[in-house]
This record gives structure tokens, sequence and C-alpha cells, in this order.
């Protein structure tokens, strides 16, 4: 099996690992406990450029902002700009597609999907990630709310909408400082300590997000565009409250007026116990909306009872020295399938497939041999772990993102 490239290799600046070590400190320091029909893919593998050998340390993340045109032309260090060639065929395609906006999925950064983004510029499609940090989840540990995700997600929409194609796009970073965050974690609610009164979303108080470049609950722009989203695990349920024209915490984003296609990648979409599944829950009173062109995407390749990682990420019941590796992703309990049936369960090492796939309403993808993250924790997930090592792709590897693209190729001129 091929080795992946140094952009599939991403250097992170923090394991899951210490990302988790952090979390935990500063529930400490607040001195507040947090709880919180099938197609199969093409596996193809496309040649490595020369110049992306050396683009480990080229990340999107600037404060200076983040381009979103196909790197085509000049690329510049420091603070990634990418221009297009004028007149090249790739900026006649630039002009006609939408703009597909990348979410982090739980505890992921977005320089961990900077590579994918890359990939899907490279096609000729406009791609952004929301420029979230990893921190930025902490507020959203143990089934609390999700509105200071959906600010982001909105804030990136919003941008790219607002994007004048004869001119270069730059996503201005927004503004959220550390005291934004330590009020986001004390206040955002629900979760096991039901913060603000209850757990149920339905209930959840309307408690504004902090970050003052987010717009709050105004109309959207008018555009004769629109944007496709692609959500990587738990973005992927967050991504459908987005869409959803219901309140949620004291605010209806109505996303299915501004995305033209959503595309989630190894969420959970499946009902499961567990405070942290109440979100999921309230998503699943809905199929895919009216109007957006849902995927849900699935891998497969890691069988339930293949490690200890996977094997406790699929049952409903686990041992108590599981419950800090739980942490990382959303619960204590997480697809809540029994242990009789996990042994047969297939899928990305993370998600069963048919936990993926449970998207009512939506068309499914499944992409064979892909794992679900882009890196792993040894002290964690050993043998996740050294499969990437080995050349195992993930979603936003290069071949799993031709198969992406290729999902996208009917929606193209679909008004």
């Amino acid at each position: 099996m091929m080795g992946r490239s140094a952009q599939d290799c991403c250097v992170h600046d923090m394991s899951v690992l210490g990302r988790l070590a952090a979390v935990m400190a500063a529930a400490a320091l607040a001195m507040v406990p947090t709880s919180e029909s099938f197609m199969t893919g093409s596996m193809l593998r496309s040649k490595v450029l020369p110049w992306e050998q050396s683009m480990h340390t080229a990340c999107a993340c600037s404060r200076k902002g983040r381009r979103l045109l196909p790197a085509v032309g000049q690329l510049q260090w420091g603070h990634a700009s990418l221009r297009m060639a004028e007149g090249s065929a790739g900026e006649v395609r630039v002009a006609e597609r939408d703009v597909i906006v990348i979410i982090p999925g739980f505890l992921m950064d977005c320089n961990d999907f900077e590579p994918m983004a890359r990939h899907f510029r490279e096609d000729g499609w406009p791609a952004a990630v929301v420029p979230m940090r990893w921190w930025e989840w902490i507020p959203c540990l143990g089934g609390r709310s999700a509105r200071p995700v959906l600010e982001r997600i909105d804030y990136t929409v919003r941008k790219a909408l607002e994007w004048d194609r004869s001119e270069e796009f730059v996503l201005p970073p927004y503004s959220y400082t550390p005291v934004d965050l330590i009020s986001d974690f004390l206040t955002n609610p629900g979760g096991m300590l039901k913060v603000g009164g209850s757990s149920s979303p339905d209930e959840f108080p309307p408690v504004e997000p902090r970050g003052k470049d987010f717009v709050g609950d105004t109309p959207a722009l008018p555009s004769a565009s629109k944007v496709i989203l692609v959500a990587h695990s738990a973005a992927g349920w967050i991504s459908r409250i987005f869409l959803s024209h219901r309140p949620y915490g004291g605010r209806a984003y109505r996303g299915s007026r501004l995305v033209r296609t959503l595309i989630t990648l190894g969420t959970p979409h499946g009902d499961s116990d567990g405070v942290a599944f109440e979100n999921v829950k309230w998503a699943n009173r809905e199929s895919a909306p009216q109007g957006v062109r849902c995927v849900a995407v699935g891998g497969t390749g890691t069988l339930g009872s293949s490690n200890d990682f996977t094997r406790n990420a699929c049952e409903s019941a686990m041992p108590a020295r599981c419950r800090l590796c739980c942490l990382t992703m959303l619960a204590d309990t997480f697809c809540g399938f029994p242990a009789d049936k996990v042994v047969e369960l297939d899928g990305d090492g993370v998600t069963p497939l048919q936990s993926s796939l449970s998207f009512e309403g939506s068309e499914k993808l499944v992409l064979e041999e892909t794992t679900h993250a882009p890196s792993y924790p040894a002290a964690i997930a050993p043998e996740l772990h050294r499969e990437l090592k080995e050349g195992k792709r993930w979603y936003g590897s290069q071949g799993r993102v031709n198969a992406i693209i290729k999902a996208l190729e009917p929606s193209e001129g679909e008004g």
C-alpha cells in the first residue's frame, strides 16, 4: 500500500490525547466539571505534485485570513495566499461552482482539514475550512448546545456568499478571546450537569455564544449562489441543525436557504442513549430538507471487534477505564450497539457504517478501507494509529476526496 503524501500527514499542533488533556485542565481551571441505494467510491490515488512534498507547514488558519482560490499560480508562505492565473480554465470552473465549506469534527482543528481543502481547490472547486481551532469545541463537551459551532458555520457560509468572484477571496478570521471561551464554557446550556436547567435541546435557554463577529439571528444577504457543506463526524449532525427552520437554543438558522448540498463524513446519525445524543435525536426529527441534496458518506474496513477503541465506540455499555477515551467522542456511550452485535459491525474505526448512513432522505456513499480521522493518539488507539502510519486513507485523503468530487458532479448546474 502506498504511503500517504506530506499533505495527508499534516503536522498537527497537538495530538488528540494532548487536546483532551488540555480540555481537562481547562475544566479544572474553571472549577466547573464538564459533561457533556449504495455506491462504492473510487479508490484511485492521484500523483503527488513535487511542491506538495514540503507543504506540511502551510496551514490555512492564519490570522491574516484564508484564500479560497485553487493553487494554480503563486503560493506565498506564511499566510497561504493562493492566486488564480488570469484566464485559466480553473478560474472559469471556480466562477461556476459553489463554494465548499469544510467543517471540522469534534475536537478537530481547521489545520487538520486544510490538506482536504487543497485537494478540492486543485480540482477547481473553491474551498475553505471553517476557521475554528480545536479548543473552540470545549464549550460543547458532553452533549451541551452546539450553538458555538453553529455560529461559526453561519459566519463562514455568509462570508462565502458575500464573495465577489471577480476578486481574490480572503476569509477573515473572527474575533474570539480566552475570556469568550471561558464565558461560553460556563454558560453554554445542556449536558450532563443540565447547565441552564435542562439537557434537552427543546428546553435550552437562549444563551448567545460569545464572539463579536457573529451576527446573530439576522437575515442572510441575498445571493444567487449557494454553498456546499462537507461536514466531518459530529459536524454532520450539527450541520443538519444548521439547515433546520426549527428554533434551537433560541435561534433558527434556516441554513437550507443558503446550502445546495450537504455531505456528511463518518457522522453518527443513528439515535443512541446518552445525553450527548439528545442533539442527534433532535436533528433526526427531520429528514433531509427539501431543496438540499444530502449525501451520507461512511467508511468500511474496521470491524467493531478489531480493537478496543473501535469496540468501545460501538458498544452501548463500556467499562469505566474507557470513559476518558469516550469523552473525545462526545459521550459516555457512543453509537449504542449491543455488545453481541459489535463483532459483525463494519465501519471507519469510530462510526459504524450503519450509523453513518442513518440519515433519512440522504443519498448513500460507501468508501471502502477508509478510516475516520487524519490522526489517532497511539496511547488510546494504537491499532488505528498504526494503520494510518502504514498508509491507510481517511475521508480527507486525495483518493477519497476524488470519490466525493464524483458525488458532487451530478449537482453541478442545479438551481
